[in-house]
């Protein structure tokens, strides 16, 4: 088990050299903000979770609200926010995931429909949670080929809302032209990523995006990291697994899992941890972090954008 101890030492202090090199780059260290993001829908805070927010003086708080996907061309939610009430002493921004989908299929006139029903669904939450956010946050992986449905839906959801547009950016996204997104938009997320097609694709490549001073990317001033590289994998579903699951004794992961090499292990028996259900046979993925791209990831960030947020994935 001293792989996974490894790399989350390693992790660690990847974290600590990002959030080094954005106070020291700021004129004012207190320019960069330290928030989480919720992404469980049974929304809750535990006491160490709270203490946590209170520690890292964080404002905001982006919470998971619902996902949009399609079924035989018409949209619905799923997964929307339940649970406790929302505190009240934070910012809480809504974040709307939308499947790949979606986007793929609908035209124009339905997307429209597609905001419309966002906006009024959005409100719905609003008045039971009590809340009146003024930023909402869109997480959506386009590419190519869904780009044009994309900015039209961006363009027509802040045309609609009287809020903030906020996006995730992910790195195989900043080869194409931001210009026409960034018009509509008040900020960009950045999504730490360690994807392999990207990877593959641009670091070693002269051309790449990470050795360029990007253009129309400014609205990009926010970075989201997620709790580690480590996902439980049940049948062809992966979730995400927080750094604290390491914080466990030694002896007890021992005890539940069986390594098959260097990245990948098989839980014993049933596990449970926190609110997750782990059965006998799930596995447990090791992604590394590649070292080129943890180099080019932190001289990208400091040659392009002057980051005043952090935001970690999941409260840890």
């Amino acid at each position: 088990m001293s792989k996974l101890y490894f790399y989350l030492v390693e992790f660690k202090v990847l974290l600590l050299l990002i959030v080094s090199l954005l106070f020291f780059s700021c004129k004012d260290k207190n320019e960069t903000k330290i928030n989480f993001y919720v992404t469980k829908t049974n929304f809750s805070l535990s006491k160490k979770e709270k203490l946590v927010l209170e520690q890292n003086k964080s404002e905001k708080l982006y919470i998971n609200f619902y996902t949009i996907k399609i079924k035989q061309n018409k949209t619905y939610p799923t997964y929307i926010i339940i649970g406790d009430n929302l505190p009240e002493n934070k910012k809480n921004i809504p974040v709307i995931k939308i499947d790949y989908e979606v986007l793929e299929e609908l035209k124009y006139k339905n997307i429209d429909t597609l905001v419309n029903r966002i906006a009024q669904l959005n409100n719905q939450i609003y008045k039971i949670k009590r809340i009146k956010p003024l930023e909402v946050l869109i997480d959506y992986n386009w590419n190519l080929a869904t780009k044009d449905n994309y900015f039209y839906f961006i363009e027509k959801l802040s045309k609609l809302s009287n809020q903030k547009i906020s996006i995730f950016v992910r790195p195989n996204q900043l080869k194409y032209n931001q210009k026409e997104i960034s018009n509509n938009v008040s900020s960009g997320v950045f999504i730490f990523s360690n994807e392999n097609n990207f990877i593959k694709n641009e670091l070693f490549n002269k051309n790449s995006v990470l050795n360029k001073e990007l253009k129309n990317t400014n609205y990009i001033d926010k970075l989201l990291i997620p709790s580690l590289f480590l996902y439980h994998k049940k049948n062809k579903n992966l979730t995400c697994i927080p750094i604290s699951f390491l914080n466990k004794p030694k002896d007890e992961i021992d005890e539940n899992l069986k390594k098959i090499n260097s990245e990948l292990f098989i839980f014993k028996r049933n596990f449970k941890f926190n609110k997750l259900l782990i059965k006998q046979k799930d596995s447990l993925i090791l992604k590394k972090i590649n070292p080129i791209f943890k180099k080019k990831l932190l001289s990208f960030l400091v040659k392009n954008h002057k980051l005043n947020e952090i935001i970690f994935k999941e409260i840890n």
